[in-house]
């Protein structure tokens, strides 16, 4: 009996050896491993009895996490006409101002528009300055009212013309302003960051125009531009250029500036006609 425990306690021993890492009795203080015979004898060296251990699995090597891809910011803006007709409101001014040293003059059109969903009205204001060799610059304003299927047209100085439109003068009128719109010139934008710009959160961008004096030989002296896109919607809010050049031959400047200006967005807009559209709409 005392001799089955003997070989069962050294059995025992080593199966416990072959769950130490790299299946190896542990050592203590830097003693050599110690063997017990079957006779009860001590030693270093070989036991006398040979185990095998089984062999542990490898572990298993994970593929690195990747890291996610950051999302562009888009920098293109959807269309003048399909960003104005998804908002309710809004005041829009586009305005091109003109200059050359050769004249000293300055040209200015500038278009303002003023839109309610709620009212259903639409006013415009068109002023354009044309310079005079010999006299002062010509300003022209013009105004149209749209309210309903009531329209206006005139000033105070030239006088008003009102009309009734029908449903469907209306509506071949509306059809026709859906083909015109604004594409203003965009050239390798650069993200300059996130902003508020006329209440809206929207993404800044910069940009130059390419191929200025490509073909005519000038002197590029400006060319700046920016912009500002909506973050919900992605239409534009903001947009300027800035462009001068000179001929190094003559020495003509042209300097133009270029700004589209969207605000009041989605704000109560009051539009009305005015006392002179009241008075041609009752003496027609």
């Amino acid at each position: 009996m005392r001799r089955l425990i003997l070989i069962a306690s050294v059995l025992f021993c080593l199966m416990l050896a072959c769950n130490t890492p790299g299946g190896a009795p542990a050592l203590t203080g830097g003693s050599s491993p110690v063997a017990t015979g079957v006779d009860g004898s001590t030693g270093t060296g070989s036991t006398g009895v040979s185990v095998d251990c089984p062999d542990l699995p490898p572990i298993p090597t994970l593929p690195p996490t990747p890291l996610p891809t950051p999302t562009p910011i888009p920098s293109e803006p959807i269309s003048m006409r399909k960003g104005l007709a998804s908002l309710n409101s809004y005041v829009l001014v586009v305005r091109t101002t003109g200059y050359s040293s050769a004249s000293a003059n300055q040209t200015l059109t500038s278009i303002e528009t003023q839109y309610s969903q709620d009212l259903d009205a639409q006013f415009t204001h068109v002023t354009m300055t044309v310079p005079n060799e010999d006299e002062a610059p010509t300003q022209n304003d013009t105004y149209t009212y749209g309210i309903g299927n009531g329209q206006c047209t005139g000033n105070d100085t030239d006088g008003w013309e009102y009309d009734t439109l029908t449903p469907q003068e209306k509506e071949t009128q509306k059809i026709l302003s859906q083909m015109m719109d604004l594409l203003p010139i965009i050239d390798d934008p650069v993200y300059v960051g996130a902003e508020t710009m006329n209440g809206v959160a929207t993404n800044h961008f910069t940009f130059q125009v390419s191929g200025i004096g490509a073909e005519s030989g000038v002197n590029v002296v400006a060319n700046q531009g920016e912009y500002w896109i909506a973050e919900d919607g992605q239409y534009l809010v903001r947009y300027t250029l800035l462009i001068e050049t000179i001929d190094a031959t003559t020495q003509e400047t042209l300097h133009t500036d270029y700004l589209i200006d969207l605000t009041n967005i989605n704000q109560p807009v009051s539009i009305a006609f005015p006392q002179g559209c009241l008075d041609a709409q009752a003496n027609p």
